[in-house]
């Protein structure tokens, strides 16, 4: 969900994954504390609840109520993170959390990262937390063209009758990022009336300084928040991405059509599954999950093993799809086994997204 600069849960409306050793000094090993970054860049787990000694329960056999407690013991960990990628990514894996959301997102809001105070002030919005329009009201002087936009979608969502006319302006400047982050606030408002302003941009000619590829990227932005505002014959743009000749494009679009529960393209994607790069099998494998088919978890449980951080996390991420006692098992084993906390941040997410469905 996080637009601005890389994020690393590879969820939500175009945000790509990011990346997040050396040999020891000396023979020494030092545990570190919890969240604390250890020489290889790793961070260690978060402790685990009290009354509990860490380590002393096999991770098979902790009850599902231990697992989620160590994943909202996660979630907060991270929301205090060096990095403000994670930061912001944290109070995404929030959302399913209402005891613990807005006084992650109050401290989101005052961040010092834009990243982290775009995630905050979209939360805000989208959860409509009338709590924090007091603090939206003074964010006047907001540096970030990105994070006053979604100002004016949480003050909007939270009932303010603020003028959304400098959205329209917004959009039609050179930044590709700024316009994909514009285009999920239109689309995430619910306001019909945004479709006109959507299909002015989709028209334009690129910009001189955007690359081809950041304009196919916004082209299917573009597109999904118009399909979310009612147009589904918008869903043609983000199908015709899937045969992209950049590797980038395809991903988002096979994730999309998950998103939008495109069942009518369901086969389409099944052929994905065995094609690289690996985040575009990751994603085949999870949107065919939510179109009610599961024949892709092998494909995740493969790429467990990775080197390359992201597509764990990726994969992690994609296991909130399934249900299945071997995803469940996935889960457990990547939050409280895995070395970086970038992986254990997006299998906490998974799993309280999947409890959340539970409920």
């Amino acid at each position: 969900m996080i637009l601005i600069g890389a994020a690393i849960l590879p969820a939500g409306h175009g945000c790509s994954a990011s990346p997040f050793g050396k040999d020891a000094a000396t023979t020494t090993t030092i545990t570190p504390e919890p969240g604390a970054a250890t020489a290889d860049g790793a961070v260690a787990p978060p402790a685990a609840p009290p009354g509990e000694e860490p380590g002393e329960t096999p991770v098979d056999e902790l009850s599902k109520k231990q697992v989620l407690e160590r994943a909202v013991a996660q979630i907060v960990t991270s929301s205090r993170s060096a990095d403000p990628f994670l930061r912001a990514n944290a109070i995404e894996a929030a959302h399913p959390l209402p005891d613990r959301i807005l006084p992650l997102v109050q401290l989101g809001l005052d961040d010092d990262h834009e990243a982290v105070r775009f995630a905050a002030v979209f939360t805000a919005g989208k959860l409509r937390l009338h709590p924090t329009v007091a603090r939206l009201r003074a964010m006047n002087d907001e540096r970030s063209p990105s994070v006053r936009a979604a100002r004016l979608f949480a003050l909007r969502r939270c009932g303010d009758r603020v003028n959304l006319t400098p959205l329209a302006a917004m959009l039609d400047r050179p930044d590709p990022t700024l316009r994909g982050n514009v285009a999920l606030l239109l689309g995430q408002l619910g306001d019909e009336s945004a479709i006109a302003m959507l299909k002015s941009i989709a028209k334009r000619p690129s910009a001189p300084r955007i690359r081809d590829v950041e304009m196919m990227i916004v082209k299917i932005q573009v597109a999904e928040a118009i399909v979310d505002l009612g147009e589904l014959d918008q869903i043609e743009t983000i199908r015709a991405a899937l045969y992209s000749e950049y590797d980038e494009v395809r991903v988002i679009a096979v994730r999309m059509l998950g998103r939008l529960g495109d069942r009518q393209y369901r086969d389409a994607l099944v052929p994905m599954l065995d094609r690289n790069p690996v985040e575009q099998r990751l994603a085949a494998a999870e949107s065919l999950a939510r179109l009610g088919d599961a024949r892709g978890l092998d494909h995740i449980l493969a790429v467990l093993g990775e080197e390359q951080t992201p597509v764990r996390a990726q994969a992690a991420i994609a296991l909130a799809q399934f249900g299945d006692p071997e995803a469940d098992r996935a889960r457990r084993r990547l939050l409280l086994e895995d070395a970086h906390e970038q992986v254990r941040l997006a299998a906490a997410a998974a799993i309280v997204k999947r409890d959340r469905r539970r409920r």
